[in-house]
């Protein structure tokens, strides 16, 4: 089976003896292989993506990467581990001035947001001035609101997604071969 990404599952999916290890292998166009290994605690993706290890504070990973739907923030601070090449955690400058602009109307004006002409910028430096800003100016607003704020237009790494798109539909394909949720 083809996935949009250009990935085709194959027919291995390789136990290891003690049940404690679900293992799916998917090929790509050009032959190269990632696995990607469930423990009930864990999720590992090794392969041509680098090596990514989902865990903490998940209570089954089965279940926790199943659905039909990815939410690239929540699964990030699930994310133990990532190659060098993990995106930097851009955002998209246009889509936070004007989520800013809306959300607080009578406190943040363009002039304020001037500046800041970047397209993509990192989110830790958006924080870091818009802290100093909120500081300065005395608008009070909630740090951590904002926060949540500026999350909402982080521009997603692609190999992050396409990862992720993996982690799912191979989860979603293990409880088709009948992997329980108390593996």
């Amino acid at each position: 089976m083809a996935l949009d990404n250009g990935f085709n599952l194959t027919d291995t999916l390789t136990y290891t003896p003690n049940r404690a290890c679900h293992e799916v292998k998917f090929v790509n166009r050009m032959g190269c292989p990632i696995y990607i290994r469930f423990t009930k605690y864990d999720v590992t993706v090794l392969g041509d993506y680098g090596c990514w290890v989902f865990k903490g504070n998940i209570v089954n990973c089965y279940t926790f990467f199943r659905g039909d739907h990815i939410n690239p923030g929540y699964w990030e601070e699930k994310l133990e581990a990532a190659p060098k090449f993990h995106y930097d955690r851009t955002i998209d400058a246009e889509a936070l001035r004007k989520e800013l602009l809306e959300e607080y109307p009578d406190t943040i004006k363009e002039e304020d947001l001037e500046y800041l002409e970047s397209d993509r910028d990192s989110l830790e430096s958006w924080y870091d001035t818009l802290y100093e800003l909120n500081s300065e100016k005395g608008w009070d607003l909630e740090m951590e609101y904002l926060y949540g704020t500026m999350q909402s237009c982080i521009v997603e790494d692609q190999v992050y997604l396409q990862v992720c798109e993996l982690i799912q539909y191979a989860a979603n394909y293990l409880k088709t071969q009948g992997v329980n949720d108390d593996c």
